[in-house]
């Protein structure tokens, strides 16, 4: 069913490094085509250059010193190493002895809700964000996360502003699944308080750690995981059967299953468990919606991802207009124009969209379940992984980051062209993070 889970210190060292750098360069590679919203354009654009990949690499000339600078990252990026100084602070997760001598994992969430809400608070500071364009939401929720509160609920929030920075997340808690799901909803729910937009933190991060357990054989069953056999059953639903009112009584039940874990439901289930315990449930829709443009917030993720699901996937992103009119069709609707990729559901769908479109181009050493060789992400994998995730009209950093992310967390090394690659800001301390995060991690492990 997939790949056997790799032992080897050193690999799982190196897939925690390659994710989060992997994750940057998506973004820096992804950030400049951003505001470019015609994928037709921006695939006219790379045909008229002479060497399409190279050439738009986020690289720029500094014309006073006469070289070439590092890539610049996003808010995508800056928010993420963000995450990542909150959960490698001390006192978040620590084990202590007990009683009889036995080491315990103890999880403050109250310390990292404070903390996180304070590091998101810092980073979004007009200097700090000066042309990484960051999100309308995450800067509207400032307000809130300098008084330590979680935001109202608001029916625009439901952008990927949290699935752009909870991948990092799993680094630290591989190995617990609770605990996993429970910092992606209070990271995400800092500023986007919002199912869609909890949803795609949770997933985020929860398709980073299918990612580095399960390996490159489990992609195509990353989905059925996520979201469980109750709701793979709904795909077998007759439209009748499969309505909005049947689907909010889904989640509603799934919200009050005071006894369940992970080890009993999915991650999409527990994820509106752990999102009552916290109350951020309180003010969202729970009523059906009535009105042809009337959506409602809780069950829209569900529906299209049960709609990508039944469709196997988009077409090929060699068929520009049908894989850009497929991705517009599931997008958020936004009156007259879509922007694919900019929702909590989407961002993730079209990132793992991409992962499929080059998952049969790999080859036999790079699918092998034999953890006795080693499984190495090359420089020609990287680059047409990043056709599909970050050259096109939608939101294409955010996009390309879970892209780089996953496919960073699932090799076990890179080659020397994909090392030259990393000429990245904030490379250093990217790189240094996951390094503590691994070093952090394994105390969790042995639990």
């Amino acid at each position: 069913m997939a790949d056997t889970l790799v032992k080897s210190h050193k690999i799982i060292s190196n897939r925690y490094i390659q994710s989060v750098l992997c994750a940057a360069l998506g973004d820096a590679i992804g950030f400049q085509w951003e505001f470019l919203y015609s994928t037709q354009k921006i695939r006219c654009i790379l045909a008229d250059m002479q060497h399409p990949y190279w050439l738009t690499v986020m690289k720029k000339y500094d014309t006073q010193k006469s070289a070439i600078t590092t890539r610049r990252v996003s808010d995508d990026t800056i928010m993420h190493i963000a995450t990542l100084n909150v959960i490698t602070s001390f006192g978040v997760l620590q084990t202590i002895p007990d009683e009889n001598g036995n080491k315990r994992l103890t999880f403050n969430a109250t310390l990292f809700t404070h903390k996180l809400m304070d590091e998101y608070a810092a980073c979004l500071d007009k200097h700090v964000m000066e042309n990484r364009a960051p999100g309308t939401q995450s800067l509207n929720a400032v307000p809130t996360l300098t008084q330590r509160k979680f935001p109202a609920y608001s029916p625009k929030a439901g952008g990927n502003g949290a699935a752009m920075r909870t991948m990092g997340l799993v680094l630290k808690h591989l190995w617990q699944s609770p605990l996993l799901i429970q910092t992606a909803v209070i990271a995400s729910a800092a500023t986007h308080n919002h199912p869609t937009a909890i949803l795609g933190g949770v997933m985020s991060a929860v398709f980073t750690s299918y990612a580095i357990k399960l390996g490159i054989s489990s992609i195509r069953e990353w989905p059925a995981l996520f979201f469980g056999t109750r709701v793979m059953k709904m795909l077998k639903a007759k439209k009748d059967e499969l309505n909005s009112q049947s689907m909010l009584d889904f989640i509603s039940k799934c919200a009050v299953k005071t006894e369940s874990t992970p080890k009993q439901v999915s991650p999409f289930e527990y994820t509106f468990y752990v999102c009552r315990r916290l109350g951020l449930d309180k003010q969202w829709p729970w009523q059906e919606q009535s009105g042809i443009s009337k959506q409602n917030d809780i069950i829209f993720f569900l529906k299209k991802w049960l709609e990508y699901i039944k469709h196997g996937g988009a077409p090929s992103y060699q068929q520009v207009e049908l894989w850009d009119l497929f991705w517009r069709q599931m997008a958020y609707p936004n009156g007259k124009k879509t922007w694919p990729g900019s929702s909590g559901h989407d961002a993730p769908m079209m990132a793992y969209d991409a992962l499929l479109q080059i998952v049969s181009t790999m080859g036999s050493s790079s699918s092998s379940s034999n953890t006795t060789k080693s499984i190495v992400l090359k420089g020609a994998e990287w680059k047409r992984l990043m056709f599909p995730a970050a050259f096109h009209g939608g939101d294409s950093d955010t996009t390309a980051t879970l892209a780089g992310a996953w496919i960073g967390a699932l090799f076990d090394q890179v080659d020397d062209e994909m090392k030259d690659e990393f000429d990245l800001e904030f490379k250093w301390k990217l790189h240094g993070l996951a390094e503590v995060l691994y070093d952090t991690a394994l105390l969790a492990e042995e639990e």
